[in-house]
């Protein structure tokens, strides 16, 4: 009987994570995702949060959650070990308590997708989730098939407070064609140069 309440402990739904990082202009960023010509985009993340959450109440089947990625096992251990005495204590079964069940199970969840290997610490993440039941559309990634869903913006403007422009690229028109860019949308944004040198 406690098996089978286990085996639906986790998300039902498929989850989509936008990752972003509390660091801007990194090191660690550039080398691992920027290409010939990266950008780091700057969000104000209060605002960003509530973008996603204004346009996914129109979805009605979708949920949303936001959170910084923790990396110190011992808290991931600490915080697991904390929802597991709960369950133990308070539950033998779903039914008993279908809400409180299901609040500890939100929270085993975000916790266990907010939780990464400590080797990853350098990448600060901090994620947007969406879980969806909605049908995905598909991308590639090198030789890899990637599923993903639409967030609509076409009429939205995202909350960008800054673009810094990669290391790599010390071309001046460059920066001016992003300028641009921003312009024909109506962002009134700042363009910087990455303060890094770094090698390709």
């Amino acid at each position: 009987m406690m098996g089978g309440v286990l085996d639906d402990f986790f998300a039902n739904k498929p989850q989509y994570v936008f990752s972003t990082s509390i660091e801007k202009d990194c090191a660690h960023q550039w080398l691992n995702y920027g290409n010939t010509a990266p950008l780091c985009i700057e969000f104000d993340r209060e605002k960003l949060c509530k973008f996603f959450t204004d346009y996914l109440q129109s979805k009605a089947a979708d949920d949303f959650y936001s959170s910084q990625v923790e990396y110190d096992i011992d808290k991931i251990k600490t915080k697991i070990k904390e929802l597991i005495s709960i369950y133990a204590k308070n539950f033998s079964e779903e039914d008993n308590c279908p809400e409180q069940f299901k609040s500890l199970k939100e929270k085993f969840y975000r916790t266990y997708a907010c939780s990464k290997q400590n080797k990853f610490w350098a990448e600060k993440e901090y994620r947007f989730s969406i879980y969806s039941e909605r049908r995905p559309e598909f991308r590639t990634r090198g030789n890899l098939l990637v599923s993903y869903i639409e967030v609509g913006i076409e009429k939205e403007e995202l909350p960008i407070t800054g673009i810094i422009i990669g290391p790599y690229n010390k071309d001046g028109h460059y920066k001016d064609t992003v300028e641009k860019f921003l312009k024909k949308f109506n962002y009134n944004i700042e363009v910087a140069s990455s303060e890094l040198s770094l090698r390709q």
